[in-house]
């Protein structure tokens, strides 16, 4: 653990050097930094003032798989598993915010959450992002249930209903994410708005198959079953994979594959 912590803080200072000798005029930006375990090593305003650029470093034992950050009244959330893995012990990274105009009047570092769903910093900014990742879990198991159903139907022929099924999915899943979130009581805002982005993404990934099985069908295809499951199975692996780290952030039980 010593060891670990001696090269967190020697890699801490070579970035801030680097940082500062690559932006010898930059404005340097004040952030309030709400948690321990990540550390700012340098946040400034480019010159075209229309972004901030902020270097981070997680000097912890553990790794970091979100961070909640406000820019004045706009709070982001970046997610490192989006990325393909979290951000790991002695690790940095840069993260670039547009702006329009000039810098926010406040940063803040609000939250973090590591790889094994646990949290620091504000207890509120956790909360909403729990259930916002609960609400991305529901549909992303839902969507998953329903394509290993089409997958368990599908034949060496694939039955004409295969593509219809697939259709009626994502225009439910694009028509269900159009739906504005007004009305919604605030205690479950942010579970509707992970649902909402959810489908926004997998309606997306939908598209890819099905534009894939139509040029299958189109160019006559001798391996239109086989090429037809491969790319289903390739959607639900994905999903599979978001499916256990999402649980596991939020208290679940699925085991990270």
């Amino acid at each position: 653990m010593g060891d670990v912590m001696i090269l967190v803080a020697l890699r801490f200072l070579m970035l801030a050097a680097l940082a500062a000798q690559a932006q010898p005029s930059a404005q340097v930006l004040e952030v309030q930094n709400k948690t321990d375990s990540l550390q700012v090593v340098q946040c400034w305003m480019l010159d075209n003032q229309q972004k901030v650029r902020m270097v981070i470093l997680n000097n912890s034992s553990k790794s970091i798989c979100e961070t909640i950050i406000s820019f004045g009244n706009f709070t982001r959330s970046d997610s490192f598993w989006a990325l393909g893995d979290p951000l790991r012990p002695g690790q940095s990274v840069t993260i670039d915010h547009h702006t329009r105009g000039g810098p926010p009047p406040r940063i803040v570092i609000k939250a973090i959450m590591f790889d094994d769903g646990s949290g620091e910093g504000d207890a509120v900014a956790l909360s909403n992002s729990i259930q916002y990742q609960r609400g991305y879990l529901q549909e992303v198991g839902r969507v998953y249930d329903l394509v290993n159903s089409f997958i368990k139907d599908l034949g060496s022929d694939p039955k004409p209903e295969l593509l219809k099924h697939i259709t009626i999915l994502r225009h439910d899943l694009e028509v269900a994410e159009s739906a504005p979130l007004g009305g919604i009581p605030d205690s479950e805002f942010w579970l509707y708005s992970g649902r909402s982005d959810a489908r926004q993404r997998l309606a997306a990934g939908l598209h890819s198959v099905e534009a894939r099985i139509l040029q299958l069908i189109d160019t006559g295809s001798p391996e239109l079953g086989k090429r037809a499951s491969h790319y289903l199975y390739g959607y639900t692996e994905g999903l599979l994979r978001m499916r256990s780290r999402l649980s596991i952030q939020t208290g679940g039980s699925f085991p990270i594959k």
